[in-house]
């Protein structure tokens, strides 16, 4: 019988934690719409790809944005 390796699902989780952790520190900094915000696409905040929402505008891509908050898996931004 084979024996199954548990600390996959324990090294998943710790790696979530920190990737929401990492979200989290992305409050107010400063980055570039990857994607057309309509109002969801990707940004790029410090060299990280993220999911994102605009606070309801359209953005286009290239644009400078602002992250407002974090939420669970996915920044919202504000065009600056």
């Amino acid at each position: 019988m084979e024996e199954i390796d548990s600390s996959y699902g324990t090294e998943r989780k710790q790696g979530i934690r920190l990737f929401l952790r990492s979200l989290k520190g992305l409050g107010g900094k400063k980055g570039t719409a990857f994607s057309v915000l309509r109002p969801s696409g990707k940004v790029n905040v410090e060299g990280q790809m993220v999911d994102a929402l605009s606070e309801g505008t359209f953005i286009p891509a290239g644009r400078a944005v602002m992250v407002v908050k974090a939420e669970s898996g996915y920044v919202v931004v504000k065009e600056v």
